[in-house]
C-alpha cells in the first residue's frame, strides 16, 4: 500500500511538472507576440521559475496601464540578478542606461555589463558619454512600443491614439511620402500593418526585449535629428520616424502592400484577397509590370495573341475567388509564361528580309523631331549642325534598295541606297546595349525609353553617309531617321516619321 502510494505521488508530480512545461510553452509564446496581460494572467498558476519570472517582469512593463507596474519590473529583475539569471542582469543594465523606471545610471549600467562579459556593450556606454547621445524620456519610449505592440495587433480605435492627426507614409524608400488623416487610417491600415510588419517587429521584440537594438535609437545622437528604428534590411525595411514624445509621423514601408490596381475600389473576392496580402499584390505588381514589358519587347503573333492569353489569365486567376494559394499558384505560373515568352524574343529568328520587305516599303512622312529625353532640344546645339538637316525632309520614300529624300516643296534632293540591314527584336538590342544598365552618354542625356522602340528593331545603313533609318514596334510601323548611330545600333536623336 505504501509503494502504490508512492507511486501515485511520483505519477502526480510527474503530471504536474509536465503541465508547468506546456503552460511555461504558452506563456513563452504570447510573451514573443507582445501579449504581456496573458502573460501575467496565465502565470498566476503556475511555477515561478527564474525563466517565467522573468517574462512577467518585463510584462509588466509594458503592459497596458491597468496591469502595468514598474515597481514589480524593478524588484523582479533585481531578485533574478542576484540569483544569476543573466538576461535580469542585462535587462538592468539596459534600464539604467536610458534611465528608465531607475534614475540613469551610467557608471552602474558599465558594470553590469562588465560582469557579463559584454565588453562591446561596456565599452559603448563610454561613448555614451564622449559623444553626447540624449534618449527619449520614459513616457515617449512607452509612447513607441505601445504604437509598435497595438499596431501589430490589428487594434485600429487603439492604435489612432498613437498617431499624429496627420500620418504620412510610403510603400518605397524611394518614392513621396503620402499624408492621411488617422480619421482615414481605416483605408490602409491592413495594407501598411500587414503579416510581414508584424514577423519584423516580433523578430525585432525577441532578440533583447526592448525594441532598442540594431538601428533603432528613441532619442537623439550626432547624426540624427529624430528617432527612428529601421526593421529588415536597407534593401527592404520598414522604416519608422517618430516625435520627441514617441508618436510616429512617417513610416516607409517597402512591404506595404501595393497592388498594380488601386485596392480603395477592388470588388471581385480575388482582388480583395490580393490586397489583404503582401505576398499576392507584391505578385500582382510584378506581373503588372512584366505585361507591359511584354507590350514592348514581343513580336509578331506573340505579340498579336498577348491580350487574348491575358484575358484568359485573369478569368482563371478570378475563379480562385478568396483561395491564396489557388491565387499565387496561378499569377506565379502567369509571371513564368510572360518571362519566357520574353526570354525567347532573345533568339528569335530575324534574318530575312523579305519578311519584312512590305512593311519597310513605302513613303513615310515627317512627323517630329525628338531626342533621347522627347523634350526641348539643348541650348548648346547648334541649329544648323543637328536640327536643319531633319526639318528640311517632308517625306522618306522607299523602295529598296533606293531610298529617296523629299524637301517641302515635294522635290528629291537626295537618293542613297541601304548599304547594310541589321535584322533584330528589341529585346536583343536592349541586351547587348547600354539601354540595359541606362546608360548616360558623355553629354550628360539619359538613354531612356521615350524613343520609339519596341517589338522589331530593324536597322538600314544608308549609302553616301546619309544616315540610318530604324523601323519598330510591333506592327513595325514606326520608321526613325538619325544621322548618327551611338551605342552599337542605337540612335538617340532624329527624326520620327509615319506612313
Amino acid at each position: 500500500m505504501k509503494n502504490l502510494f508512492i507511486i501515485l505521488l511520483f505519477v502526480a508530480s510527474s503530471l504536474h511538472g509536465a503541465n508547468d512545461d506546456a503552460a511555461l510553452t504558452i506563456i513563452k509564446k504570447n510573451f514573443d507576440n507582445m501579449e504581456f496581460e496573458k502573460v501575467i494572467s496565465l502565470s498566476r498558476e503556475t511555477k515561478k521559475t527564474p525563466e517565467l519570472q522573468y517574462y512577467i517582469a518585463i510584462s509588466y512593463m509594458f503592459a497596458n496601464e491597468r496591469t502595468k507596474d514598474d515597481q514589480k519590473t524593478l524588484e523582479l529583475l533585481n531578485k533574478l540578478s542576484k540569483n544569476g539569471y543573466k538576461p535580469a542582469k542585462e535587462y538592468l543594465a539596459f534600464l539604467y542606461r536610458r534611465g528608465y523606471i531607475v534614475n540613469k545610471d551610467l557608471k552602474y549600467s558599465e558594470q553590469l555589463y562588465k560582469e557579463l562579459g559584454d565588453k562591446e556593450e561596456a565599452n559603448s556606454i563610454k561613448d555614451l558619454k564622449n559623444q553626447g547621445y540624449t534618449y527619449l524620456p520614459y513616457k515617449s519610449y512607452m509612447n513607441t512600443v505601445r504604437f509598435l505592440q497595438l499596431s501589430i495587433r490589428n487594434n485600429i480605435s487603439k492604435t489612432k491614439e498613437y498617431l499624429p492627426d496627420t500620418l504620412k507614409y510610403r510603400s518605397k524608400s524611394n518614392e513621396y511620402n503620402i499624408p492621411i488623416k488617422k480619421k482615414n487610417i481605416d483605408k490602409i491600415y491592413n495594407r501598411l500593418f500587414n503579416g510581414k510588419y508584424k514577423s519584423l517587429v516580433l523578430a525585432e521584440w525577441k532578440k533583447n526585449h526592448n525594441l532598442c537594438s540594431g538601428l533603432f535609437r528613441p532619442g537623439y545622437e550626432p547624426r540624427q535629428s529624430t528617432p527612428s528604428i529601421m526593421f529588415g534590411s536597407y534593401n527592404k525595411s520598414i522604416h519608422i520616424w517618430f516625435y520627441d514624445d514617441g508618436i510616429p509621423y512617417v513610416i516607409a514601408s517597402d512591404f506595404m502592400i501595393k497592388a498594380s490596381f488601386d485596392c480603395n475600389k477592388a470588388g471581385s473576392a480575388t482582388e480583395i484577397a490580393i490586397c489583404d496580402s503582401y505576398v499576392l499584390s507584391d505578385l500582382d505588381t510584378q506581373l503588372s509590370n512584366i505585361y507591359q514589358d511584354a507590350k514592348v519587347y514581343l513580336t509578331d503573333n506573340t505579340y498579336l495573341n498577348l491580350k487574348k492569353e491575358q484575358r484568359a489569365f485573369l478569368g482563371q486567376r478570378n475563379k480562385c475567388k478568396n483561395n491564396n494559394i489557388c491565387i499565387e499558384n496561378i499569377m506565379k505560373r502567369r509571371l513564368n509564361e510572360l518571362d519566357t515568352l520574353i526570354e525567347d524574343e532573345y533568339s528569335k529568328d530575324t534574318s530575312s528580309i523579305q519578311k519584312y520587305k512590305q512593311k519597310i516599303e513605302g513613303s513615310w512622312k515627317n512627323k517630329k523631331y525628338i531626342d533621347a529625353m522627347d523634350g526641348p532640344v539643348p541650348a548648346n546645339y547648334d541649329h544648323d549642325t543637328y536640327i536643319k538637316p531633319y526639318t528640311k525632309i517632308k517625306k522618306i520614300v522607299i523602295k529598296l534598295p533606293k531610298v529617296l529624300f523629299y524637301d517641302k516643296n515635294n522635290k528629291v534632293f537626295k537618293t542613297c541606297t541601304v548599304d547594310k540591314t541589321v535584322f533584330d527584336t528589341w529585346a536583343k538590342v536592349y541586351e547587348r546595349t547600354a539601354y540595359r544598365n541606362h546608360y548616360a552618354g558623355s553629354g550628360g542625356n539619359m538613354y531612356i525609353s521615350r524613343l520609339p522602340y519596341a517589338g522589331h528593331y530593324i536597322s538600314l545603313s544608308l549609302s553616301e553617309d546619309a544616315g540610318f533609318l530604324i523601323l519598330s514596334g510591333q506592327k513595325l510601323d514606326r520608321l526613325f531617321y538619325s544621322k548618327i548611330q551611338t551605342d552599337d545600333i542605337l540612335v538617340t536623336e532624329g527624326l520620327l516619321l509615319q506612313k
